[in-house]
């Protein structure tokens, strides 16, 4: 209408012409108008197919169906409860929990009652469980059979609302439910209402389940962890997640199964990587003892030189002590070899300081000038704003993290090491005065602690340097952007 009115009367177009920037007959404008009417009519069909989806009605034939012999209708069950009241589907991604559906919130005391009823049977009954022995591995594919994933559902299920039922679940029976109970991922999704505390409760569920296959089928827990690694590591994933599921059963057997693991070399070096953290994080010097004869060995191959930079990278970043002369050797053998572990080190720098505790000044002196000759800290990036960090300024910040560790140890020792340091490289100013403070600490003998006011005297004398440096970058802004700032002053000035 207010087209029509902006054709005939030419006051109302003047006013109004540029909300028609197009006729209505225009070609672009009568496409748009067609996928309108497509979407209308797509949305309307949809409606139409929700209404015929009738998901109480199909849930209540599948467990007729069910409770008549037909196990195969445990997968409509499923099916069903994946709908909301009026036939729309529900994503639930990984949520194992299928009390926190809506069909099934929404389902009387007795429906409830019979699907926990099929569920019992499913697990403790069902011999049609389905398992990867007989098929192709879904570890690997990741495409996990229907029978496995519901056949979970059901296990969870129980474990919430019937958790003494499976009590009654035989060590065969587990054995059978292992697999998909160690694969399930464990919930981690935040939803739109933020109930974080729900899902970690279910990661609690879950790994109560974990604990309890454990507690009566220790093997085939342990072989599908070691299956689920390897098939994990071969589509390069980060193994720490899976780890983490048994991070709350650590025990000996455990550590033993891991450590025959590592030995087999079968993982990647990054995969080895992974447990070999893990077996550090939980003080296994079995597995520290391994890695440092495997450094010392030496690698005759590409990947073995791989594995041996990522074992050099996790010792230096653990916190068990090992031996240092092991690693120095390594790093030491050939500049190329040395530089690729230290580089590797520096990527997580900030927590590859700690290694510095355990060694002498010596030798942490002796760290030091090979990163200086190496990557000087005159030739350090100076990039200013925010930015990824390169390896090269993660390096440069390693190194002077290691520096500060030397200046730390308040000895002769640390003194005459930073002498040796600054003789070979003279220029590091900021060594200089450290090498000063260091000096008045452990040579003078007349050392005494500093009275009150010459402690207010230093922070005197702090403070104005630190205004000095306040006001040189305020004049340096004004001098780049004076005319700006002029201009700006004149406006708020009229204003």
């Amino acid at each position: 209408k207010l087209y029509a009115a902006s054709e005939k009367y030419p006051e109302v177009k003047e006013r109004t012409g540029r909300f028609f920037e197009s006729r209505l007959d225009d070609p672009s404008v009568v496409s748009r108008r067609e996928h309108f009417y497509k979407d209308k009519e797509i949305e309307e069909n949809r409606n139409r197919e929700l209404a015929k989806v009738r998901p109480f009605e199909k849930l209540n034939v599948a467990l007729d169906e069910f409770e008549q012999g037909e196990i195969w209708q445990w997968q409509n069950v499923i099916y069903c409860l994946l709908h909301h009241p009026d036939g729309a589907g529900e994503l639930r991604d990984c949520n194992p929990d299928l009390t926190d559906f809506a069909l099934w919130k929404h389902c009387d005391l007795e429906t409830q009652r019979r699907i926990l009823a099929a569920a019992e049977t499913i697990v403790l009954r069902q011999n049609a469980v389905r398992t990867s022995d007989e098929e192709v591995d879904w570890y690997v594919s990741g495409s996990i059979p229907f029978a496995d994933l519901y056949g979970y559902l059901a296990v969870y299920l129980l474990l919430k609302e019937r958790p003494e039922t499976l009590a009654q679940i035989s060590k065969d029976r587990w054995q059978r439910w292992s697999k998909v109970v160690f694969w399930f991922p464990f919930t981690s999704i935040t939803l739109n209402d933020g109930r974080t505390r729900y899902h970690e409760n279910t990661q609690d569920l879950q790994r109560n389940l974990i604990g309890r296959l454990y507690r009566n089928a220790p093997r085939a827990l342990l072989q599908s962890l070691r299956h689920l690694l390897l098939a994990h590591d071969s589509l390069d994933h980060y193994l720490g997640q899976d780890l983490a599921k048994v991070e709350h059963l650590y025990d000996r057997a455990l550590e033993e199964a891991l450590i025959e693991l590592l030995r087999a070399s079968r993982l990647s070096a990054k995969g080895q990587r992974n447990l070999l953290e893990f077996l550090l994080k939980h003080d296994c010097t079995a597995a520290s003892d391994y890695a440092q004869q495997a450094i010392a060995s030496g690698y005759s191959n590409e990947s073995a030189k791989a594995v041996l930079i990522q074992f050099c990278a996790c010792l230096i970043q653990s916190s068990l002590p090992f031996d240092w002369n092991v690693v120095w050797s390594a790093i030491n053998s050939s500049d190329e070899f040395g530089k690729m572990i230290v580089e590797e080190v520096a990527e997580d720098w900030s927590n590859s300081i700690g290694f510095a505790n355990h060694l002498d000044a010596a030798e942490l002196a002796d760290m030091v000038i090979w990163l200086e000759q190496r990557y000087p800290a005159n030739e350090d990036p100076q990039i200013e704003g925010f930015h990824a960090l390169s390896n090269r300024e993660q390096v440069g910040t390693w190194r002077n993290g290691l520096l500060n560790k030397l200046r730390a140890k308040d000895s002769h020792d640390a003194l005459r090491e930073i002498n040796r340091i600054l003789e070979v490289f003279p220029y590091l100013e900021g060594l200089q005065h450290q090498r000063a403070e260091l000096q008045e600490t452990v040579n003078g003998s007349d050392w005494r602690p500093k009275s009150p006011s010459e402690i207010l005297e230093l922070l005197q004398v702090a403070e104005e340097t630190r205004f000095k440096k306040i006001r040189h970058k305020c004049l340096e802004f004004f001098k780049r952007h004076w005319k700006w700032i002029v201009s700006m002053g004149t406006k708020f000035f009229v204003h």
